[in-house]
């Protein structure tokens, strides 16, 4: 039996529109993806959620975690996992605890803060993010290891055939100043923030007006308070002000 998958397109991108679609990709296609051996998904412990848990080459447990959006926390829900498998022991039969246990964060791109969690945490943590590309109306994924650019085998994905396209229109001049004042990580930051923002909702736009200030709009109007001006915009405020736009948003939506 053949499982299809939805996706949605923003841009150039590609991504999975259900966290648990990705979960299922992952769990049917463990093995041709990262070599590693299926053991449980959604495996409850101590009121934690596992997403995956998976077997290595020498019997030592392996513990993934999913997201299908940026998370600057998934490194700390890792080490939760592992404080929680490691007091029980599960699996004993099948797992070799004298092995070490290894994390592993699948994400579509880094937080900041995922980095700087692993410079300084103790345990044994891959941050892992996938590509999603589409050729001649067929769609293939692959998974890239972060620190090393490692490039994991490539396999097709049978998708849906109601793709969801989300136009992402051309940069606004103001925004385009903003960001040659960044750095090139928050250039990065800010270009993949604006992103995930067209694939909230199909009624989100972008305008500039007064020739001073930037926004997001919605088909509602938005209060003057969440406008910033240019030269007060750093990574912090815009990612925080976009989430505001977001929630408004969904709150007038809904």
């Amino acid at each position: 039996m053949t499982v299809l998958y939805s996706l949605k397109q923003i841009g150039d991108f590609w991504e999975f529109e259900k966290e648990s679609d990705f979960e299922d990709f992952l769990w049917h296609n463990l093995e041709t993806l990262l070599e590693l051996k299926p053991l449980k998904r959604q495996y409850y412990i101590k009121g934690q959620y596992c997403d995956i848990l998976a077997i290595g080459k020498n019997k030592e447990l392996i513990i993934l975690e999913l997201k299908i959006t940026e998370d600057r926390y998934v490194v700390q829900q890792l080490t939760r996992y592992y404080h929680c498998l490691l007091e029980e022991k599960p699996f004993f039969d099948q797992i070799d605890y004298s092995q070490p246990v290894h994390l592993i964060a699948i994400l579509p791109s880094i937080h900041r803060d995922n980095l700087i969690d692993c410079k300084y945490h103790q345990l044994d943590i891959k941050l892992i993010t996938f590509l999603m590309r589409r050729e001649q109306e067929k769609t293939y994924f692959r998974f890239k290891q972060y620190e090393t650019d490692y490039l994991y085998p490539e396999v097709q994905l049978k998708t849906q055939d109601n793709l969801l396209e989300v136009d992402l229109p051309q940069i606004p001049s103001k925004l385009k100043q903003i960001i040659s004042k960044a750095s090139e990580y928050e250039a990065q930051s800010i270009l993949e923030t604006r992103r995930k923002i067209f694939g909230f909702h199909k009624n989100i736009s972008e305008n500039v007006f007064l020739e001073e200030s930037y926004t997001v709009l919605g088909k509602l109007s938005l209060l003057q308070k969440f406008v910033l001006m240019p030269e007060e915009i750093n990574l912090f405020y815009f990612c925080g002000y976009l989430f505001q736009v977001r929630k408004l948003l969904v709150e007038q939506v809904e």
